[in-house]
């Protein structure tokens, strides 16, 4: 399976290895264009019937010290027919969402949190479609 990522929108900064950047207090929203997005192109097998998807974030910090629990969790949606077509993977994150991820003090070139990216399939088969770091930059008030 080869994922690539789609960017949507124009204030969401993805970079090698499937990193991104996010804004303290920024909206990444479907309804404005500007929500996170994954793509698989040409998806056949596994089935995505009634397969739910996840996006959590975890502390660079607790990551590398083996924690497991989430700070942030959103649902992501899955657009994907049994034709073989593209499987798209869709999360939003609102403004207080982000704006409770903290940024490094002081701010620096440092990732801050881990993503994962899982789905669950219909018979309760969990799949990683993407994982990597997240830098938070600060809002600017």
């Amino acid at each position: 399976m080869i994922v690539v990522i789609i960017i949507e929108g124009h204030n969401i900064e993805f970079v090698a290895n499937n990193d991104l950047t996010l804004i303290q207090g920024d909206d990444y929203h479907s309804s404005d264009g500007t929500h996170l997005q994954w793509t698989s192109s040409s998806w056949t097998t596994p089935s995505l019937s009634s397969a739910t998807g996840k996006l959590r974030f975890i502390t660079k910090e607790d990551y590398d010290a083996g924690v497991q629990t989430a700070v942030l969790e959103v649902n992501a949606a899955i657009t994907w027919t049994e034709s073989g077509d593209d499987a798209v993977f869709k999360a939003n994150l609102t403004a207080a969402q982000t704006a409770a991820l903290e940024s490094p003090t002081p701010p620096g070139n440092k990732y801050t949190y881990v993503y994962q990216l899982q789905i669950t399939l219909s018979n309760g088969r969990k799949i990683t479609i993407a994982i990597g770091n997240v830098y938070v930059k600060q809002e600017i008030e």
